[in-house]
């Protein structure tokens, strides 16, 4: 009796330690997913920005190890870009959003589809990252990497092979086929299994119609081991795994209105369980609003009056270029010899780009008339002895050097009007904002007595002065000049 009492108590423990030993072999993997994206990259009021999916992908990377985030195709063709950003600011997103996740980027990868060829032939050299695909072929060699393999920290090796729909009109439908040809997707998947050898997870990124997929799922033989596909192209939504021959297929819609998420436990190379959930990618209430006061303001921007080569950019505490712009037209609105205008006037940085009429109206936003006079060159050296102390304004037609360690009031050492040295006595003209010459502000801004000087109010608006000369140039390039130079920094 006590035999059979030790017998059973033995078997059960190697089974209690065969349990425990599976348990410890399995790993849980997270397949984070999304296709289809189609250019839909800026929050909307019904849609959120991808610099949070790139953020809710972080998090996720942070607390599963073994988490990768695949796209499976169509990155490129949905909003009305302007002419020259289709199909470039696409991967230029891309890039952006691959290299934000830092040490992290090689757990994100992206497959081909069909419409990352519609507007300029395909070049997966613009690609920062690894773009995959196995089966488009040109001049004889694959146009993508066809697969890659990723090692996890707890050392899973996970296989991901790219492929694409095997008709060269979907894939180019826009005429962008020359010199492409297409191998089997089947025979690409058996030579992808042999080349990369025993994996603990095998995975198929494919852009496709789903009937195609499916019915490449159940090509597939068991033996090659493919675990999992994560599929593009039909819009599809799956909130639960379809599975076919042993291969579960995920799709997560499209247009940025998921992430999908499938937290997997693999163990001796199969997906023991899967738990799909497509994760609605749905603005908060102050999002939406945020996106609603948005689209209220582009309304009111007006249209496009020139190209911005590089930023405008304001600072208080020197020279800067969208003062440089601002002082420029008021100079050339009136044909006076120089201008200023106060560099608190100015409230925003412009990014490079097309430039709106309303981004002039936010740069300086006051509506201030423009003033002219005369004055005599030594006046002029007052204002910038002033300027020596305090900096207050930007200047054109005029630049000048000074020396901060030097006393006050003997700070200045050399003044240039229009490229030639200041002449103390001869007149000059010049144009200055009403705000800051009224004669509770003039000795403020421009270190001179009320009364000093006799201003003629032209009518000329500051923004509506700065929008035409906007529209007069077309092409805005400005760099710093060295209009003001302190000597001793």
């Amino acid at each position: 009796m006590r035999k059979k009492a030790l017998r059973i108590f033995a078997i059960a423990l190697f089974v209690t330690f065969l349990c425990i030993g599976t348990v410890l072999a399995s790993e849980t993997v997270t397949i984070l997913h999304q296709n289809d994206v189609h250019g839909w990259f800026f929050p909307e009021e019904t849609k959120v920005s991808w610099a949070r999916v790139q953020e809710m992908i972080k998090d996720e990377f942070m607390q599963e190890s073994s988490s990768l985030y695949i796209l499976a195709g169509d990155l490129f063709t949905g909003p009305p870009f302007p002419e020259e950003l289709k199909s470039v600011c696409e991967y230029k997103v891309w890039n952006l959003f691959w290299e934000g996740f830092g040490e992290m980027k090689d757990r994100v990868w992206i497959s081909a589809g069909n419409h990352e060829f519609d507007d300029k032939p395909f070049d997966p050299s613009v690609f920062e990252s690894t773009i995959l695909c196995a089966n488009l072929v040109k001049v004889g060699k694959p146009v993508c990497t066809p697969y890659t393999i990723v090692k996890t920290a707890e050392g899973l090796r996970i296989g991901i092979i790219g492929l694409i729909m095997e008709d060269l009109d979907k894939v180019a439908g826009r005429g962008y086929t020359e010199g492409l040809s297409q191998t089997s997707k089947l025979e690409e998947v058996k030579k992808f299994v042999a080349e990369t050898g025993k994996l603990d997870l095998t995975i198929i990124s494919i852009h496709d119609d789903i009937e195609d997929i499916e019915e490449l799922a159940a090509s597939i033989p068991k033996e090659l081991g493919v675990d999992l596909i994560v599929s593009g192209h039909s819009h599809l939504e799956f909130h639960e795994p379809r599975k076919i021959n042993d291969i579960y297929i995920l799709q997560a819609g499209s247009y940025n209105k998921f992430l999908g998420c499938a937290k997997m436990v693999v163990d001796g190379g199969k997906i023991v369980s899967i738990d799909e959930e497509l994760i609605p990618l749905e603005p908060t209430p102050l999002e939406k609003y945020l996106a609603y006061l948005k689209t209220k303001v582009d309304e009111v921007m007006g249209p496009t009056i020139a190209v911005l080569e590089k930023s405008l950019t304001t600072t208080r505490e020197g020279e800067c270029t969208s003062g440089d712009f601002v002082a420029d037209s008021f100079k050339w609105k009136n044909g006076t010899d120089i201008a200023m205008t106060n560099s608190s006037s100015l409230r925003i940085d412009i990014p490079a780009g097309e430039l709106k009429e309303g981004q002039l109206k936010i740069l300086v936003p006051w509506g201030n008339h423009l003033l002219t006079t005369e004055l005599t060159g030594k006046l002029i050296l007052q204002i910038l002895e002033g300027e020596a102390v305090i900096h207050r304004n930007q200047v054109s037609g005029l630049s000048y050097k000074f020396d901060s360690s030097k006393p006050e009031g003997k700070r200045v050492i050399e003044v240039l009007i229009n490229g030639k040295p200041l002449e103390p006595d001869k007149i000059y003209t010049f144009t200055y904002n009403s705000y800051c010459a009224a004669d509770s502000k003039i000795k403020k801004y421009l270190n001179l007595e009320p009364g000093t000087l006799k201003w003629n109010d032209t009518g000329y608006i500051d923004y509506d002065t700065m929008i035409e000369y906007a529209k007069e140039l077309k092409v805005i390039v400005k760099e710093l000049e060295d209009r003001i130079v302190d000597v001793a920094k």
